[in-house]
């Protein structure tokens, strides 16, 4: 703009600089702390306008204003390290790996190439400038990870062949928060061991011995969930003469859950959890759904019906319903080929896809929409049912499943053992997108990520006759997984003397550690996941954090406030129940005049009010090995709140000379007395 000017001012980081008035702006005998943003601000009688900003630095001592960041990188592969600095040029660079000097690493970058294992290490860089002063970047950790796809090295399966004339099966896997895996199949846990359905199997792949769960009476075990409190779903066919299909609910040791009443339904092929924790079931014909505790939602069924073939279904985060198959009514509306259900069961009017599929389809509901693989595509839904014509991604898949990011893991229908990692858009991911896979020339039946981004792969067999169950199930090294708390400790109000249990989780590449705060203090030797807190007082009441960190770096979890409530005043209880009030509730009155104060009343458990009801000892005589020594039965309150009784055996009226004394025997009584016998040594 051009004159002329009515106002002229100069800002540096948005303030006003006073006298700064004119258009140009000298800076003199500038130091470090002149370094920052400039702008002008011009006034007219057009208005007001501001210049670009000018980025003014002054070179001095060297500053880092950017320091190197951890990365975890894939064997194989390269990555690269940067710093940011500034000062008096020129500026030199020395690169350290675990503080010793890298050969030819002087540049402001740091490039690796073809990373192996043993370069995981910190790395850190010295920067020298012109006037030689030196600045020295926080250490950056390098993790290095092995390719995604490959067969964990630290996971050998403890499951072992059937005899030959009985099929050795792998139908589903349920990867646990805490590293352990649920395995349905068809199989033995020893050698030469029995057929069972069921295991739990620790992180090496060893059975854990904590679980154990009964086949009898069953043909197959198909499909299972795992409810939040532990306890196992599972969908089983009785053995009797090809029996009915029954939903039964095991408890988080393999034990039958004999509250749940196990109902029988019409052909399931599949189960699903819902996240109000309800139980989803899915037959050719439509869906059914139990209440938590397996009771049958008639109104449900009747909604959620299909004609003529629903075939998979996949539940989204809110509890809405995907359901895909060769179908044209659903609900008595018409939907054909892919609808989605509200939670109750009713047909969602606002998914409204239009497109047409092949068979063999697969779903995985996202918390935005939906991905369907049919027999030749993989294609992306929104939440209205429009196809994304941007979905990278259209080669069809055998079994896959989503990413904690949105994207895709999955396995090609060959029987090469060709796998690919996608973005959430469909593009192939970075840096790795294709996996190497086991072979499998009987197809792949299941695929699941754990919440710590490992993969697990069941194999199809042809016959299972001949196959080793320890073939059909693996454990596969999974996509880089950033430090993530996937549970967070949850507040909790308790009654003084209870057990508390603060429990979080968190994944990543790398091993994680734990340090458990109150109040922003470290709880010196807390470092587990579980932070368990026996026989809870007041005095532990506060804010509860944990702090995970691994190589990548840390994570704070959310605050957990503990309220312990104090324990209740027995003796507040009793003045209160007594009708006590004033001066006559204080603990060393005697309203009815009997000599005992009411203290005393209250722990030998006789009334106040009462001039009649005193503290009564009898005395006796015991016998013990013949011997004869004096001893007395009375009686006193179990709860004594803060009163305290001692009892003093002396030979002499002032009780100079004690005697020590032993309790025999304490009967308990009704209104929380107890009746002692008591006698001297």
């Amino acid at each position: 703009m051009t004159g002329p000017f009515t106002g002229l001012r100069w800002r540096f980081n948005g303030t006003p600089m006073a006298g700064a008035t004119a258009l140009t702006l000298p800076l003199g005998n500038v130091t470090l702390s002149d370094s920052g943003n400039y702008d002008l601000v011009v006034t007219s009688a057009g208005g007001t306008h501001t210049s670009e900003s000018a980025n003014v630095r002054v070179r001095g001592p060297v500053v880092l204003d950017r320091q190197p960041a951890p990365i975890v990188g894939v064997v194989s592969n390269s990555v690269t390290f940067s710093v940011n600095a500034f000062g008096r040029l020129p500026l030199t660079y020395q690169w350290f790996r675990d503080g010793a000097v890298l050969a030819n690493a002087t540049n402001r970058t740091l490039t690796l190439t073809n990373l192996q294992f043993s370069i995981a290490a910190d790395y850190s860089v010295k920067v020298t400038g012109g006037d030689n002063s030196t600045a020295t970047s926080e250490a950056a950790f390098l993790t290095v990870s092995p390719p995604p796809g490959a067969p964990n090295a630290d996971f050998r399966l403890r499951l072992f062949p059937l005899p030959f004339n009985e099929r050795r099966l792998v139908n589903d896997v349920r990867p646990l928060p805490d590293g352990r895996i649920l395995v349905a199949g068809k199989f033995a846990t020893e050698t030469n061991g029995p057929a069972t359905m069921l295991a739990r199997l620790l992180p090496d792949g060893s059975v854990d011995p904590g679980f154990s769960f009964s086949s009898a009476g069953l043909e197959s075990l198909l499909s299972l969930v795992v409810q939040r409190d532990g306890r196992v779903v599972i969908l089983v066919r009785s053995s009797s003469g090809g029996g009915p299909f029954l939903v039964r609910r095991l408890n988080a040791d393999g034990s039958p859950d004999p509250s749940f009443p196990e109902p029988a339904l019409n052909a399931p092929s599949s189960i699903s959890l819902a996240p109000d924790n309800g139980i989803i079931l899915t037959h050719q014909l439509g869906l059914a759904r139990l209440s938590p505790n397996g009771v049958p939602d008639a109104a449900f069924a009747t909604r959620a019906n299909f004609i003529t073939r629903l075939g998979s279904v996949s539940i989204d985060p809110t509890g809405r319903i995907y359901g895909v198959g060769v179908f044209n009514i659903v609900g008595g509306q018409p939907r054909a080929l892919l609808a989605r259900l509200q939670p109750d069961g009713t047909l969602d009017t606002t998914f409204a896809p239009t497109n047409s599929f092949g068979g063999q389809w697969s779903l995985v509901a996202a918390a935005d929409g939906v991905l369907v693989s049919d027999s030749s595509a993989t294609y992306r839904f929104d939440d209205a049912g429009r196809i994304s014509p941007t979905y990278a991604w259209a080669g069809r898949l055998a079994v896959w499943d989503l990413t904690a990011d949105g994207g895709l893991v999955g396995v090609l229908p060959s029987t090469f053992g060709e796998g690919v990692v996608l973005d959430p858009d469909g593009a192939d991911a970075s840096p790795v997108s294709r996996m190497k896979v086991p072979a499998s020339f009987g197809g792949y039946k299941v695929l699941r990520i754990a919440a710590d981004g490992a993969i697990w792969l069941v194999l199809g067999s042809n016959n299972g006759f001949d196959v080793d169950p320890a073939t059909l199930l693996y454990k596969l090294n999974g996509t880089l997984t950033p430090l993530t708390l996937v549970t967070h400790p949850v507040s909790q109000t308790v009654d003084a003397g209870a057990k508390v249990t603060l429990t979080a989780a968190a994944t990543g590449t790398s091993k994680v550690a734990y340090q458990w705060q109150r109040n922003g203090a470290d709880l010196i030797g807390e470092t587990n996941a579980t932070l368990v807190l026996f026989n809870a007082q007041p005095a532990a009441n506060g804010d509860y954090t944990v702090v995970v960190r691994n190589r990548s770096g840390s994570q704070t979890s959310r605050v957990a406030t503990l309220t312990v409530a104090a324990a209740a005043d027995p003796f507040a209880a009793w003045v209160a129940a007594a009708g006590l009030a004033g001066a006559a509730a204080d603990p060393a009155a005697d309203p009815d005049l009997d000599g005992a104060v009411n203290l005393a009343e209250f722990a030998y458990g006789t009334s106040p009010v009462k001039a009649g009801e005193t503290p009564v000892f009898a005395v006796s005589e015991e016998i013990v090995g013949g011997t004869s020594y004096p001893a007395v039965t009375w009686t006193r309150r179990k709860d004594l709140g803060p009163a305290r009784i001692e009892l003093k055996v002396s030979s002499s009226a002032d009780l100079a000379d004690e005697l020590g004394s032993t309790t025999l025997s304490v009967t308990p009584l009704a209104s929380g007395l107890e009746r002692v016998v008591t006698r001297s040594d």
